[in-house]
């Protein structure tokens, strides 16, 4: 939860990115989310698959590294790996 919600703020998923500073657009560009709000928001108004297929592939890549390290994370710890 405590990651939730700042992230949910700084993906643009209540408001648009371009209101926020800068720096704080920067910051946005790491997380996840902004590229899931960035798909969804043109699929909406209905641009092609085709304009946001670095935003696919951006979410693929942060999948896919959160769950290696995840698995790196939890196959030392024989406590964490009992509750996966």
């Amino acid at each position: 939860m405590i990651l939730l919600y700042p992230m949910m703020f700084l993906s643009g998923a209540f408001f648009s990115l371009k209101l926020l500073p800068a720096a704080i657009q920067k910051v946005s560009a790491f997380m996840p989310l902004t590229y899931v709000v960035n798909l969804l928001n043109g699929l909406w108004v209905g641009e092609p698959w085709g304009s946001h297929l670095l935003d696919v592939w951006r979410t693929a890549g942060m999948l896919l590294l959160g769950s290696s390290s995840r698995q790196k994370l939890s196959a030392g710890n024989r406590f964490a790996s009992n509750f996966s």
